[in-house]
């Protein structure tokens, strides 16, 4: 079995099995949170600020490419496909942490399967809009891509270990 299919099988094992064992912690108050959640801000609140920060992140990276790939006009549209395809989904698409604690073990890990399908489906089409856009690149433009997405950046991931596949 390959390491990466290996430690996806194990993620999901340790996810279905935390979230069965937060779901038994008793609250401590009577607001309803639990032990480890007491005091601490809304995971909303986090969630939306650290989603800013990342579009912001993203932005500057997507620009600074931008401009040293020199891209020409007829370019520019595979350019904006690709960099749509990067959208993260909106908070609103999220799974409700609370519902997914609620379920049994077989249903959560289908819920967390099925969201592991939709993240599949969106990096597909990260990929077609990707190699829609490398097409249209000049071998050097595809040069300096090539050096940028080694790096990781932009791509969440990758650049803290110093490279992508490292």
């Amino acid at each position: 079995m390959h390491k990466f299919t290996k430690s996806i099988i194990i993620g999901i094992t340790a996810l279905a099995l935390g979230g069965t064992a937060l779901a038994q912690i008793p609250p401590s108050d009577g607001a309803g949170k639990t032990g480890m959640m007491q005091g601490k801000p809304d995971n909303q609140d986090r969630y939306a600020q650290r989603a800013e920060r990342m579009k912001e992140h993203m932005a500057r990276r997507q620009a600074d490419l931008h401009a040293q790939l020199k891209l020409s006009p007829a370019q520019e549209p595979a350019w904006k496909a690709y960099t749509d395809s990067m959208t993260p989904p909106a908070m609103k698409d999220r799974p409700d942490r609370s519902a997914l604690q609620a379920m049994p073990a077989p249903q959560r890990m289908q819920a967390m399967l099925e969201r592991m399908q939709q993240n599949q489906a969106r990096m597909e089409t990260h990929l077609a809009a990707l190699k829609t856009f490398y097409a249209t690149l000049t071998p050097e433009q595809q040069k300096t891509f090539d050096a940028e997405f080694r790096h990781g950046r932009g791509h969440g991931r990758g650049h803290h270990r110093g490279g992508m596949w490292k």
